[in-house]
């Protein structure tokens, strides 16, 4: 498959995919209490925000991809399994894997050192080498998240750890 139809075909999986879960993942999944009044700390707002930009950035990539093949006409040189680096056939299974703990040790560990983890091993595995700037944004914005939500929109979050 090449590049170019690679991005096709992921990016409309992607786009069509979150645009299900818009119209009908969130409004059959995510409760709305009544007594909600700002919608920026309603809890279909963030989750709706982020799911249309993903499937705004899904259609992009789709889109990118068929104006690539039709400029270039059909592409020579197809994407195989001998050119594609090993780390690129795993990066999805690392992915859900570290998901899938953030999921697990939330309750254990709490929101914040939980989020502390999964960031310093994603930006790892994707190939961040700056430790400073990495720890900085590791602890910043999981504490940043931690103090809006808490004292700002008055939402509790499990502390796990340090209950």
């Amino acid at each position: 498959m090449s590049p170019s139809t690679q991005d096709t075909v992921y990016g409309l999986t992607v786009g069509i995919g979150f645009s299900l879960f818009v119209f009908c993942g969130i409004p059959a999944w995510v409760e709305t209490p009544p007594h909600v009044r700002i919608a920026a700390v309603s809890p279909t707002f963030w989750p709706r925000i982020v799911s249309i930009f993903l499937a705004l950035m899904g259609f992009l990539l789709a889109f990118g991809g068929m104006r690539r093949r039709s400029l270039s006409g059909l592409e020579t040189a197809p994407c195989n399994a001998e050119s594609a680096p090993r780390q690129r056939n795993i990066t999805p299974l690392v992915t859900l894997s570290v998901f899938l703990a953030y999921y697990l040790l939330i309750d254990v560990l709490g929101m914040v050192l939980s989020s502390v983890l999964a960031m310093l091993v994603m930006a790892r595995h994707y190939g961040e080498r700056n430790w400073p700037m990495l720890a900085f944004v590791a602890l910043a914005l999981p504490l940043t998240l931690y103090a809006f939500f808490v004292w700002v929109a008055k939402v509790p979050l499990p502390l796990g750890l340090f209950a």
